[in-house]
């Protein structure tokens, strides 16, 4: 029996350039210093279109152990898949729009527990939105 993800979107407007939301919601190792959230972040390669992390992840009082691909099509979207560890087939699709005051992120989300992850999963889009704010308030201040 398979695992029925989680899918969901959320969004928010940020008074901020473009590119300089993308260079933060791209690196996750700047999201470190936003957000609790991504709890630790070591960089394993980098091409000009792509990355491969390890990341430690806190989502719903939950710690996932991930390693993470990234690809980048700035400015407007980078997505990312866990292909191994916890919350394997995971995937978040970032897309950065510009907008009259700055920009708008919206955020993708398809998330699979493990079998013994078994639990309310919905709160995953709260801490999601929860980092987006956090992006918006560094990015405004």
């Amino acid at each position: 029996m398979g695992r029925k993800p989680l899918k969901g979107t959320i969004s928010v407007d940020i008074a901020a350039d473009i590119d300089a939301v993308y260079d933060v919601m791209s690196d996750h190792t700047k999201l470190c210093k936003i957000d609790d959230m991504f709890v630790k972040v070591k960089v394993r390669s980098v091409r000009p279109s792509s990355a491969v992390n390890e990341e430690t992840i806190s989502l719903n009082g939950r710690t996932y152990k991930c390693m993470v691909k990234h690809l980048f099509a700035p400015p407007y979207t980078h997505s990312y898949a866990i292909v191994g560890g916890d919350a394997k087939g995971s995937q978040i699709i970032q897309t950065l729009q510009k907008i009259p005051d700055g920009t708008k992120v919206t955020l993708d989300i398809q998330w699979k527990e493990g079998l013994f992850r078994l639990q309310n999963n919905k709160n995953i889009l709260q801490n999601h939105a929860t980092l987006l704010h956090s992006v918006k308030s560094n990015l405004e201040s």
